[in-house]
C-alpha cells in the first residue's frame, strides 16, 4: 500500500508567505525554505516522491510515530527535531521500521498540520519584524 495523493504538497508549501524552493540534485531532495530556513523536504528516488520531512518538536514527533507506521524520525536529518513521512512503507529503511501505529499513513489534513507547524517553528526563529511580515493576514 502506498500514499498516492501527494501532488498537493508542492502547491501547499509554495502558498506560504516567504517560501522559496531549491532542488538538491545529489540528494534528490526538493527543499522548501522560509527566509533561508528549511521547513519541508520532499525526497525523490527514481523521479518519484518517496518521503516528506518536516521540522517538529520531539513530543509531537513521538506522538505521530506512535500513531502511524509510516512516520519515523527524520531521514538523514537530526532525528530529534525532524520527522519523516514515507509514502510507501516498503521504502522505509529497516532500522527505522516499527509496527506500533494502528494506522499506516497520516491523512492530508494531518500532513498539512505538520507542514504548518514546521513553517511556524522556522518563522519563530526569525527577527520579530520578519515574523510579523510573514504572519500578517
Amino acid at each position: 500500500m502506498k500514499l498516492t495523493d501527494i501532488q498537493w504538497i508542492d502547491t501547499y508549501c509554495m502558498e506560504k508567505r516567504g517560501t522559496t524552493k531549491a532542488f538538491k540534485e545529489e540528494w534528490g531532495w526538493m527543499r522548501y525554505f522560509v527566509e533561508g530556513k528549511p521547513y519541508a523536504i520532499i525526497g525523490f528516488r527514481d523521479n518519484k516522491e518517496v518521503l516528506l520531512t518536516v521540522r517538529t518538536d520531539t513530543a509531537y514527533s513521538e506522538m505521530l510515530q506512535q500513531e502511524f507506521q509510516a512516520v519515523v524520525p527524520g531521514y538523514y536529518c537530526n532525528k530529534l527535531i525532524y520527522t519523516t513521512v514515507w509514502f510507501d512503507v516498503d521504502e522505509i529503511p529497516e532500522k527505522d521500521r516499527h509496527q506500533s501505529g494502528e494506522e499506516i499513513y497520516p491523512n492530508r489534513q494531518l500532513m498539512q498540520e505538520m507542514i504548518d507547524k514546521s513553517y511556524l517553528i522556522q518563522v519563530s526563529k526569525l527577527p520579530k519584524k520578519k515574523q510579523q511580515l510573514l504572519l500578517e493576514k
